[in-house]
């Protein structure tokens, strides 16, 4: 199977400023939007237009993030715009969205440059809620679809979203936490039985718009809390909950400590206890 209609050309380099509003970072909260789903469509079919008539592009953007740049602003003039010596996945009438699906631990200078020379700053994380497989065998042969039995919740983003700790809470920082049913197209490339562990991923598409999950204020973070915490709960008890690896889930209960969510609650043999507090009237 070729790679090559995975790929679109890059988008010149506009003026940066200019009026209006991002289609998704308005003062409201846009998963109340109905038209969400709609717009999300609409830039999958963008995007997918984009790539059958331009074919081979230099520019190696996986599709999840070129069908989410066109979802939070459709005019790809606004598109890739430097800003200092960075450059901003889009950049319009003063604010900045940057989409990132791991890793942003990477985006820690850029949002710093960003937020001091005065931007709004929108950080936006995908995560797969529901997952179709697909797998590509070393002649390029496609498998038929199965769904993964693993199903994602918004709280899966915290231990990425905790490696920026030092960030949260700066004025002008908001965090979007977008749930999307997607396809994955895996290759046979791993090890063990049909050499699915440890295998490579070739492309992930989105399908469909599920949730925006918008964090600004300290307690917005509580509704990416794990589900079903007892009270009160150890930090292996969160882990387990949170479906989290020792270390991510270690930072994760870090910043929920650090956003007042959470504080300790005494000791279990060696063990600290925690407990969720109560919410802050606004």
């Amino acid at each position: 199977m070729s790679t090559d209609k995975h790929t679109i050309p890059p988008a010149a380099e506009p003026p940066h400023s200019a009026a209006g509003d991002f289609h998704g970072t308005r003062d409201s909260d846009f998963s109340l939007s109905e038209s969400a789903p709609l717009r999300f469509a609409e830039a999958i079919s963008k995007v997918e237009a984009d790539r059958l008539r331009e074919g081979i592009g230099t520019l190696g953007e996986k599709t999840l993030h070129a069908v989410l740049k066109h979802f939070y602003e459709p005019d790809p003039a606004f598109h890739e715009q430097k800003i200092g010596s960075y450059f901003a996945d889009i950049a319009k009438d003063g604010r900045i969205v940057e989409i990132q699906t791991r890793g942003l631990y990477r985006l820690k200078k850029k949002l710093s440059v960003f937020l001091q020379k005065g931007y709004a700053v929108t950080v936006v994380h995908p995560v797969p809620r529901t997952r179709w497989i697909y797998w590509i065998d070393g002649e390029g042969n496609l498998s038929n679809r199965r769904k993964s039995p693993k199903t994602g919740r918004p709280h899966a983003a915290a231990p990425e979203l905790a490696s920026l700790d030092e960030l949260v809470g700066t004025p002008g920082l908001t965090f979007v936490i977008l749930l999307l049913d997607v396809e994955d197209f895996r290759n046979l490339d791993g090890w063990g039985r049909g050499g699915k562990r440890g295998s490579t991923r070739f492309e992930r598409m989105p399908v469909t718009y599920v949730e925006e999950i918008r964090l600004s204020a300290p307690e917005d973070w509580r509704r990416i809390l794990p589900e079903g915490l007892p009270s009160p709960f150890t930090a292996a008890r969160f882990y387990q909950k949170g479906g989290y690896p020792t270390r991510g889930g270690y930072y994760a209960l870090k910043l929920f400590e650090k956003l007042g969510l959470v504080r300790r609650a005494g000791t279990q043999g060696k063990a600290f206890l925690y407990e969720i507090c109560e919410p802050v009237d606004q």
